[in-house]
């Protein structure tokens, strides 16, 4: 019987020791800052290409402002892909140092003291899954919403507590991307995409929504 790719990668996963730890030479310079593309010109939800741009491929240390993400299409399509015709969404100027992200993170003890359940309101995760791809490159990178997985009042319920998108483990699609030593997490491919921020339930993946905000390219929708 073949596995399929998502369901093989999770069965991997559980395997290793995550995150998976990649080399500094990933975010080497390359043609367009940390990445050999600029970012995508059609991004999904509608989100800020000058900021995704600036974020994903010239900076290894800012963050999209805190709550951002409640501001685009994203949440009113609740993920999903609509007809986006009007103009981006305005953004704060002020760029957030991921030393001031830090001190902005509850304290361990202010989290809820269950970890992320599988079920809500005695049901199964109703939708298919989301899936969040390279804003540069159309990758795969993050999916939640898996068979046995978090549902999409679970996932929005802790990204809204910390103020950015956030994945846990069995949510990341490792092929594509890689943690750094000192915490920083990127696509193979060079995208800047946030950092992991461990709590008391395990890894947690704070990422920004612009950076993953891609549409996916040939090839890429069913790894």
């Amino acid at each position: 019987m073949t596995i399929p790719a998502a369901e093989s990668s999770n069965n991997n996963n559980k395997q290793q020791k995550l995150p998976i730890v990649g080399s500094e030479s990933i975010m080497s310079p390359k043609k367009h800052g940390t990445s050999d593309t600029p970012v995508q010109q059609n991004l999904r939800w509608n989100v800020n290409k000058r900021m995704a741009n600036r974020i994903c491929n010239y900076n290894r240390h800012f963050a999209e402002p805190a709550g951002y993400f409640t501001t685009t299409r994203f949440m009113r399509n609740k993920g999903e892909d609509q007809d986006e015709t009007d103009a981006p969404q305005p953004i704060e100027t002020k760029r957030l140092s991921w030393a001031t992200f830090f001190r902005r993170q509850p304290n361990s003890s202010t989290q809820p003291t269950k970890a992320p359940t599988t079920k809500e309101n005695g049901s199964t995760t109703p939708r298919t899954p989301l899936t969040f791809y390279d804003s540069n490159t159309g990758k795969p990178l993050f999916r939640i919403m898996q068979a046995g997985g978090r549902s999409w009042n679970e996932f929005v319920r802790e990204s809204r507590h910390h103020g950015w998108p956030s994945f846990r483990d069995d949510e990341v699609i490792w092929e594509n991307v890689r943690c750094l030593r000192n915490g920083e997490c990127v696509s193979q491919d060079g995208t800047h995409l946030g950092h992991n921020l461990p709590d008391h339930t395990g890894n947690r993946y704070c990422i920004n929504l612009v950076c993953i905000s891609g549409r996916p390219t040939s090839g890429s929708c069913n790894n």
